[in-house]
């Protein structure tokens, strides 16, 4: 889902950010190339493999390189470093909620618990009031289970505090429940409004006779609101939130083959929103797990099926008895001397060629290897495969067993 932020001209001014350059450039771009990314929340990966595959999957940063950059732009107190209540590290751009301005009631929730001592913005008052009246996700309590520590709460209860006392006596009027304004100025019972005199002076065929029907009237039919791009995006990543994390990389896999199949290769926001509410609420409603999604959402796009009914089917015939041999349930490569690369472990090469491979079919997630042979990779036949000085795909070796 595409993310934008704010940059003002003065970030050319940044001694942070020139001092960080001059440590390290590559830091400093990848700090820069991190900001859309942190959208909506501010909040980025730690990991130095998922977070260089996320801020720059085309600059071929590896591993250390992406540590020691993380390590400088921390030290600069630019990210904070923080833990989730569930163990995992994630990075906060520290100055998020100083320089960057949302419209919180049409944001999905934070994908994770937001760090110790977070400084609500002062806008996202209106935002809970707003969200409130649109019935959005935004409330203060939801918000209050994704802030770890007392501090973070206390900090939202006074911001929304202040924006109460600061409101104009007519903003505060119209935020009164209905009922309560009408019965500052109506006293007077509506059964009351027909006095005893009012009773004489009709004819009694008028007292007496009930009632005329109201004219039929053909009930209009009722007009069907077009999804705005907000509406959609706040509908993609409530439920993104609800898949299980491991699945993500695979679910936009799936959006991209759904809209392959279009004449322009593109899909309306408010078709994706659509697709990824309906695999979130058949996942949960089928209590499909992290392991069996990752089977369906492979299969089909292994068979070219953009089908969300074809994930579940597959995913509900999940046999985790059948799964790929690995360690702690975690995938792998199988490499030519015969030892395994477990994904935690992979490149972004890897990563990669890997996912084009399953896109295409012919990656066995048993095995580690191609079933069709492939550059640079072990296939079932028993051969590693490699191109010649003329670009000719070969045999190069036999796997060592």
């Amino acid at each position: 889902m595409a993310e934008w932020v704010k940059l003002h001209a003065k970030i050319a001014e940044s001694e942070d950010l020139a001092a960080l350059h001059a440590a390290d450039p590559t830091a400093a771009l990848l700090f820069l190339m991190s900001l859309p990314v942190a959208a909506p929340w501010g909040i980025l990966p730690r990991a130095p493999a998922v977070y260089a595959g996320r801020v720059a999957p085309m600059l071929g940063v590896g591993l250390d390189k992406a540590e020691t950059c993380l390590r400088l732009i921390i030290d600069r107190g630019m990210y904070q470093e923080y833990t989730d209540r569930d163990g995992k590290a994630h990075l906060y751009v520290t100055a998020w909620m100083q320089n960057q301005t949302r419209q919180w009631e049409r944001v999905g929730p934070p994908p994770c618990d937001l760090p110790p001592n977070w400084d609500p913005p002062e806008d996202i008052a209106k935002a809970l009031q707003a969200s409130v009246r649109m019935k959005r996700w935004l409330t203060v309590e939801a918000l209050e289970s994704h802030l770890q520590d007392a501090e973070s709460k206390t900090r939202l209860r006074l911001v929304l505090d202040q924006s109460k006392t600061s409101l104009t006596r007519e903003e505060r009027e119209r935020q009164r429940p209905l009922d309560v304004r009408l019965g500052d100025n109506v006293n007077t019972n509506v059964n009351d409004l027909l006095s005893e005199s009012a009773d004489d002076a009709l004819p009694d065929a008028a007292i007496d006779a009930p009632p005329a029907d109201p004219p039929a009237t053909k009930p209009k039919r009722k007009q069907r609101k077009a999804m705005t791009d907000d509406e959609a995006e706040s509908m993609i990543a409530l439920a993104r939130a609800d898949l299980p994390p491991g699945c993500l990389d695979l679910v936009e896999t799936l959006m991209d083959l759904v809209a392959a199949q279009n004449k322009t290769g593109r899909m309306a926001l408010s078709r994706e929103a659509t697709l990824t509410t309906d695999l979130a609420d058949k996942c949960k409603r089928d209590g499909i797990g992290t392991d069996a999604l990752r089977h369906g959402l492979t299969a089909a796009i292994a068979k070219g099926a953009a089908n969300i009914n074809y994930v579940i089917k597959a995913a509900n015939g999940y046999d985790p008895a059948r799964a790929s041999p690995s360690r702690n349930g975690k995938a792998f490569q199988l490499m030519s001397n015969g030892s395994r690369c477990y994904v935690e472990d992979w490149s972004l090469t890897q990563q990669h060629y890997i996912a084009i491979w399953q896109a295409e079919g012919v990656w066995d997630a048993h095995t580690g290897c191609t079933t069709e042979p492939r550059t640079g990779a072990c296939c079932n036949d028993g051969w590693y495969y490699a191109n010649d000085d003329n670009g000719t795909l070969q045999r190069e070796r036999r796997i060592a067993t």
